[in-house]
């Protein structure tokens, strides 16, 4: 397990090389310069010229980017242009913001999306079945953030049962948790179905049911543990699906996480925010995914990891 775990950690330092380069050439190539964006207009070129040279933003990419690289292996993430802080320590304020609203996204996944998939399955052909798939299809084809406005428009304006924005107290977690979770829930039951009607076709399923063991026991203890290993899957893969929705959910509902501070980070073309939000992202996601596989040992005893 330990040369399996020091593989994983190998690969993950090349993705995140990878998604850096990525990321640094993209926030650079699009329009607009954040030096005009720090000063007021009419201030002379040869200031302007001055401010990006102290910035380092006058040398080639190239130099810029490994300039970047040797900072960030010190965990150095370079100042925000408009915060004049390191943008890291920004980025982290804001974690524990995204988190809570990622975290119960996923357990309102977790609770709606598994049980729904099971029944599904175990009603095969039956009412709730043909329903349960068509609102996952509906689920994985609404856009978050019109799902948000909806929810806003009929629970916060018409109903007035929740807030509109903010993060002021726990109701406020409602209405963003439901819509970042949508997507989430749809996937989850369609997966959980597909898995526990293989499992239920398996022999020590029939085994079970003809020894007379209660149609409940045999989905607790016999079908849901072997058919939840791709769901497990899926829930893990869902984190960078969480964190990444968070940025169009935060927008909606002002809820002031990272994902809010990268969109406000890319109008005033802050750079090393954006840089720290995706890179940070990608390794609570790789972390999370490492996590997933180690469980695999737990679900199923048989799973040998490689």
């Amino acid at each position: 397990m330990g040369a399996y775990i020091a593989r994983r950690l190998a690969h993950a330092i090349f993705v995140l090389i990878g998604v850096s380069i990525v990321v640094f050439i993209v926030l650079r190539v699009i329009p607009g310069d954040p030096i005009s964006l720090m000063f007021p207009e009419g201030l002379s070129p040869e200031r302007l010229r001055q401010a990006r040279a102290e910035l380092g933003l006058d040398a080639p990419l190239y130099k810029q980017y490994a300039i970047f690289l040797a900072h960030a292996v010190r965990g150095n993430l370079g100042n925000s242009f408009r915060y004049q802080r390191p943008a890291l320590d920004l980025v982290l304020e804001r974690l524990p913001v995204t988190g809570q609203l990622a975290v119960a996204a996923l357990v309102i996944t977790m609770a709606v999306g598994i049980p729904l998939g099971v029944l599904a399955a175990a009603r095969r052909g039956g009412l709730l079945d043909v329903l349960t798939m068509f609102m996952a299809s509906v689920g994985q084809s609404m856009p978050t953030f019109w799902l948000g406005i909806m929810l806003i428009v009929i629970f916060a304006v018409a109903l007035r049962w929740f807030p509109t924005s903010g993060r002021e107290s726990p109701v406020h977690l409602v209405l963003p948790a439901v819509t970042l979770s949508g997507f989430s829930i749809a996937l989850t039951s369609r997966l959980t179905r597909a898995a526990i009607r293989e499992v239920l076709a398996e022999d020590y399923v029939r085994t079970a049911r003809a020894k007379g063991v209660h149609e409940r026991a045999v989905l607790v203890r016999h079908v849901l543990r072997n058919g939840i290993i791709p769901v497990v899957t899926v829930l893990g893969l869902q984190v960078g699906a969480l964190l990444g929705g968070a940025v169009i959910t935060e927008t909606v509902f002002a809820w002031p996480g990272m994902g809010l501070l990268a969109i406000q980070a890319i109008y005033t073309r802050d750079y090393n925010i954006v840089q720290a939000v995706v890179l940070l992202s990608a390794f609570v996601f790789l972390v999370v995914n490492l996590c997933v596989d180690l469980f695999y040992l737990v679900l199923d005893p048989r799973i040998r990891l490689e």
